[in-house]
């Protein structure tokens, strides 16, 4: 019985940190975000840490489950599959609605959430110009966010970006999926470039 709770408690467990949210992150990947621990085993690539722990968890502790109590429970593998499988397709709009209920008298930018970014820019002689694509959930009733993007970690060093900021209308309690200019100033270029073009990965941050 003990050997049960512990593999149940492992599903459980497993299953919790694959949940996804409705943002671009599962439950498991916020966690780490949050614990400063990297998400995947190189980079933006590689082994995907909290999705292989989860998934591997969950199947083995079914499987071991399904043959513990196979006579009393024989359809506990399948109705187990079905159960997560709704789960994980609920569980963004419960993510979702419960944000906005909690914060929504808020008229801070920090309750606000940032996804899908996507920018393309390109450089002339150092000049950055290019455009931004972003969905905003502003689950209170903040009017207005001050942005900036800000080329992600990973992305190649072979040169900085200075992005100017950019102050972008929100409607409040809503989803609000924005597009807007962005310009800025290349700096230590590690080769000279006349013009270049960069899709992503650019990340937008708050900065008010």
């Amino acid at each position: 019985m003990k050997y049960s709770k512990l593999l149940i408690a492992i599903v459980i467990i497993g299953v919790a940190i694959q949940l996804p949210t409705h943002l671009d992150f599962t439950v498991g990947e916020q966690l780490f975000h949050w614990l400063n621990v990297p998400i995947y085993s190189n980079g933006e690539s590689g082994l995907h840490y909290t999705g292989s722990i989860g998934f591997f968890a969950v199947l083995i502790s079914l499987i071991l489950l399904k043959k513990i109590h196979m006579m009393k429970y024989p359809k506990l593998f399948s109705r187990s599959i079905l159960c997560i499988v709704l789960l994980m397709i609920i569980f963004p709009s419960v993510t979702k609605g419960v944000s906005y209920a909690v914060f929504y008298s808020s008229s801070s930018t920090s309750v606000i959430d940032i996804e899908k970014e996507r920018c393309d820019l390109t450089i002339t002689d150092s000049l950055v110009e290019g455009n931004c694509n972003i969905t905003v959930f502003n689950y209170g009733k903040a009017k207005q966010i001050e942005v900036v993007p800000i080329l992600s970690r990973y992305y190649d060093d072979s040169y900085k970006i200075v992005f100017n900021s950019s102050t972008l209308p929100l409607l409040a309690h809503k989803t609000n999926n924005i597009g807007f200019q962005v310009t800025g100033i290349a700096t230590n270029l590690a080769t000279d470039i006349s013009t270049a073009r960069i899709n992503s990965p650019v990340d937008v941050s708050i900065i008010k």
